[in-house]
């Protein structure tokens, strides 16, 4: 009878660990899940620390898997006296719950991908924007510039309308830049 408790012990000890990796995976499932649907939607810098703590997780639960996988796998203490269809079972169970886990950190590392390649295009619509902005303004501030120099001789400074010829040539300038950036497809923002 000894024997026999001991047997079942084994088994049920394995069981219950495979037991409450099962649940991690629901958790860890979950957490990916909500992961998703924030990077998805709106990805944020939080996101990125997010990811690294579920990567972090998730590769610590297969390290610390790996024994038990090895161990049923290889029948490593599996009592004879014990049904084989229980360990068969068990064995089971542990492979649904590890492949489980290893597509979840696939997953994880295409979200990170995903994360990153979002990011890198809202940097390049800054910057997008920003050059834009600079490439019109820039004729404008070299006008401002040469007519804000104070030499002597400037006829323009004398003319009766000169303030107003300036800002008609400012808005000129601007409305060509404007033109020149539609007409070479530049001026797409989306």
């Amino acid at each position: 009878r000894r024997s026999t408790g001991a047997r079942f012990l084994c088994w049920s000890l394995a069981d219950a660990v495979v037991r409450e990796l099962g649940y991690a995976q629901v958790v860890l499932n979950e957490w990916v899940e909500e992961l998703d649907d924030a990077i998805t939607t709106r990805p944020i810098s939080d996101h990125a620390q997010h990811l690294h703590d579920l990567r972090t997780v998730l590769e610590k639960v297969v390290r610390a898997t790996a024994p038990l996988v090895q161990a049923l796998e290889d029948g490593a203490g599996q009592p004879a006296a014990t049904p084989a269809h229980l360990w068969q079972s068990l064995r089971g169970e542990l492979a649904a719950v590890n492949s489980e886990i290893l597509s979840l950190q696939t997953r994880v590392a295409s979200l990170q991908q995903y994360f990153r390649q979002a990011v890198e295009e809202r940097h390049s619509r800054v910057l997008y924007v920003l050059t834009l902005v600079t490439a019109l303004f820039v004729p404008l501030q070299f006008l401002t510039g040469v007519w804000g120099m104070n030499f002597r001789v400037m006829p323009e400074l004398e003319w009766e309308y000169g303030y107003e010829m300036f800002w008609c040539c400012e808005l000129l300038i601007a409305l060509l830049v404007f033109i020149f950036f539609r007409a070479s497809g530049l001026l797409q923002l989306s």
